[in-house]
């Protein structure tokens, strides 16, 4: 009895120390989407997610990128070109007080002729939980009490299977409004 009760109360500290997350996607959500967005020059912020990112961070919740990135798969550019928009990204959010916690991508195409992909690869591409696992294995995460806020289907798909809440925006969206809606 006394260990079921210690058992009890360590999966509650457990779970205290978890932290809730909002998981977003890139592009469409922090940058318009134009398409294979990979160099700074064509970076272009949302409205206000700069200072959306900034309130989440400020009432703490972890911010994660999960972004299908298929212009690898296809050629257009590569894992170095990605890797170092989101280190820019985070170095401009840094000047503003805000961060990004992580990033997460999938590169996979499935008629890549440049990666021969493997069926784990296709898993990780949105909707399938593969970038989301790689999350909770890296970090504490509250599951039931984080979100994805994304632009597409398969952005809200994945928040089904997770059974978390599934945010869809536009680019009319004013990601502040909605982060303090919501969170």
């Amino acid at each position: 009895m006394l260990k079921k009760k210690i058992t009890n109360k360590n999966k509650k500290i457990k779970l205290l120390t978890k932290k809730k997350t909002v998981f977003l996607d890139r592009d469409g959500v922090i940058n318009y989407d134009y398409g294979y967005v990979y160099k700074k020059k064509d970076f272009v912020w949302k409205k206000k997610i700069i200072e959306a990112i900034k309130y989440l961070n400020n009432n703490d919740y972890l911010v994660i990128v999960i972004s299908n990135q298929s212009g690898i798969g296809r050629g257009y550019y590569k894992h170095k070109d990605v890797l170092n928009l989101h280190l820019w990204i985070n170095k401009k959010l840094k000047t503003r007080g805000a961060h990004i916690d992580d990033f997460f991508y999938a590169p996979y195409y499935k008629h890549s002729k440049i990666f021969n992909f493997k069926n784990a690869d296709r898993l990780e591409r949105k909707p399938n939980i593969g970038m989301v696992k790689k999350a909770l294995k890296k970090w504490k995460i509250n599951l039931k009490n984080s979100a994805i806020i994304g632009d597409k289907n398969s952005d809200l798909e994945l928040a089904k299977k997770l059974k978390i809440k599934g945010i869809r925006v536009n680019d009319k969206s004013n990601l502040l409004n909605l982060v303090k809606k919501f969170f």
